[in-house]
């Protein structure tokens, strides 16, 4: 088993330095990763330099530190049971359209033809994610179509997702591309991750971890990516990610690249799938978890300038010995292996997109050919 590796707390040879309080110390009194710790300590403190080493020469400052970062989360949990508590006192108006397709389309028709394609063209040139579509996507529950109902999302399947995702790629391709990543993850890890085969204690896990992520979008609006390639024959099925998992104490440390890494700098999580770093590993040994954005290692980089998918801005995510604890796997392991097998249409759910895209064309070369496109002369179509 990988060890994590940690960082010197000294100086070789200085013995004051190594005298010194570090984070391990707070994370084994708190319960926390170490990575955890560090996060509120940098929530705590507004110094992030002054504080950059978090080194303290006391067990007394320590502690002091520590009873600081337990007030300052039970603070933080008290105020987020009181935000749940008026989400729940106030249904929101778009989960009246749970289990209606056809009404969902609809909206997503509204959305398009109001605001997605008037501001298309405009994405294109910029090279520029559409954050206003998914602003209005949020506030319209779009974001949650996918996740079941009894999760408090639509509860839209693959079939009726295909319908509404052909709608969504009439009016803005870019941005039914990028959330077919986003879409994918409900549904891989709801309806059908139910339909594959895991051992009892599989299942109560994988329970509690998807509940844990449906919960992010539908209450957080949270938005997922699914970074696939990775310029190899991968994520055809025919070899190993590249992307390694390490194990380690409460998760996996991950390493690796991914190209074409549609909604850099615009999601939440990415849903990145990895092989398990173990002798002879194969294709059965892909994990499918979820990297948050802001997680230490974590790194975009390179240009993404693709005629007509500027506005996908996928780009390249690198990861470097990023820590992913347990409860970010979005599939147990193995279990993506026999989605694979059993379920080979999953990877299908962007040709609906394609489909719209197409229609609008037809659409458009139609509308030309009868005069009908505003500012271009009849005489130029004869």
């Amino acid at each position: 088993m990988a060890t994590r590796r940690t960082v010197s707390q000294g100086t070789a040879g200085s013995e004051a330095e190594k005298a010194k309080i570090g984070t391990d110390y707070l994370a084994e009194k708190l319960g926390r990763n170490p990575m955890s710790v560090r996060r509120a300590l940098r929530a705590l403190y507004l110094d992030h330099q002054k504080h950059s080493r978090w080194q303290w020469d006391t067990k007394e400052e320590a502690d002091e530190v520590i009873e600081r970062i337990r007030a300052r989360r039970g603070a933080a949990e008290k105020a987020e049971e009181a935000e749940k508590k008026a989400d729940q006192a106030e249904v929101k108006e778009w989960r009246k359209l749970a289990g209606d397709t056809e009404g969902i389309r609809q909206v997503v028709e509204k959305l398009g033809r109001e605001k997605f394609a008037p501001r298309a063209s405009r994405y294109d040139e910029e090279a520029s994610f559409p954050f206003e579509n998914y602003d209005d996507m949020r506030e319209a529950g779009i974001l949650a179509m996918t996740v079941p109902e009894r999760y408090g999302g639509l509860g839209v399947e693959y079939a009726g997702y295909a319908m509404i995702a052909a709608e969504m790629g009439r009016w803005c391709g870019a941005t039914a591309l990028t959330y077919n990543m986003h879409a994918c993850t409900p549904l891989w890890t709801g309806h059908i991750a139910d339909d594959l085969d895991m051992p009892e204690a599989d299942r109560r896990q994988h329970e509690k971890n998807r509940e844990l992520q449906f919960r992010r979008i539908v209450e957080d609006g949270a938005v997922f990516a699914q970074p696939f390639s990775e310029g190899s024959a991968a994520a055809a099925g025919k070899a190993p990610f590249g992307t390694l998992a390490s194990r380690v104490d409460g998760g996996w440390l991950l390493n690796g690249k991914k190209i074409f890494a549609s909604l850099s700098g615009a999601a939440t999580y990415y849903g990145v799938l990895c092989t398990e770093d173990k002798p002879d590993r194969s294709v059965r040994d892909t994990l499918f978890v979820a990297v948050p954005a802001e997680a230490e290692g974590v790194s975009i980089v390179g240009p993404w300038d693709p005629v007509g998918m500027r506005a996908t801005v996928s780009r390249t995510l690198l990861m470097n010995d990023v820590f992913v604890p347990d409860e970010q796997m979005l599939m147990p392991r193995g279990v993506y292996h026999q989605a694979a097998r059993r379920w080979p249409h999953m990877f299908l759910t962007l040709c609906p997109t394609y489909m719209g895209i197409a229609q609008a064309a037809y659409d458009f070369t139609v509308s030309y050919l009868r005069g009908e496109v505003e500012g271009i002369p009849v005489k130029r179509r004869m």
